[in-house]
């Protein structure tokens, strides 16, 4: 099964943005938007966007269960949408044998 994120960035642009991962994490940043500033002076009866800088959110991604090399990362109308799809194969990592031994040998 796919994980899929999608995070609304009205007013952001592509290259204002940053994505990337780290570890089992997939990391989120992204700049101010150039050119928007708030007027001085000005009474806003009512504001819905308030800008700013987004710094570094984490999201979990288990790096042995999904496939980083595949992911599809769109931008569209304000919305980036994040598809990463799963590993084909699961690498099971080989477990480490605990001897047991018999009490006073």
């Amino acid at each position: 099964r796919n994980l899929v994120f999608e995070f609304a960035m009205a007013g952001f642009s592509e290259e204002s943005i940053d994505l990337q991962f780290q570890g089992d994490n997939m990391v989120l940043s992204a700049k101010e938007p150039e050119g928007f500033e708030y007027k001085e002076g000005v009474k806003y009866f009512k504001r819905r966007l308030k800008f700013k800088e987004i710094r570094e959110q984490k999201y979990f991604v288990p790096e042995d269960k999904l496939d980083r090399e595949r992911v599809k990362a769109v931008f569209k109308t304000g919305i980036l949408k994040v598809t990463i799809p799963p590993k084909e194969s699961f690498e099971t990592k080989e477990g480490i044998k605990i001897e047991i031994v018999k009490e006073g040998e």
